[in-house]
């Protein structure tokens, strides 16, 4: 995979959480759940990938995914 593949799939799971606001009205249950669902989406993903591309960042990916903050 490519740098442009890996923003891409970062991206999707910030487009999600903001889906997600939005259908929801920002329901808190509703927030906290789809955030916990995200990070470990995140967290697998990058792990899979570091796992193909040892110089895969995992920290930058989980801050481009919006699960962490730098």
């Amino acid at each position: 995979m490519t740098r442009k593949d890996y923003e891409l799939i970062a991206k999707a799971i910030v487009d999600t959480r903001a889906k997600v606001a939005h259908e929801s009205d920002n329901n808190p249950e509703v927030m906290r759940g789809a955030n916990v669902a995200l990070y470990e989406l995140a967290v697998i993903l990058s792990g899979r990938f570091f796992d193909e591309n040892p110089r895969f960042d995992e920290n930058r990916f989980m801050v481009a995914s919006e699960v962490l903050h730098n």
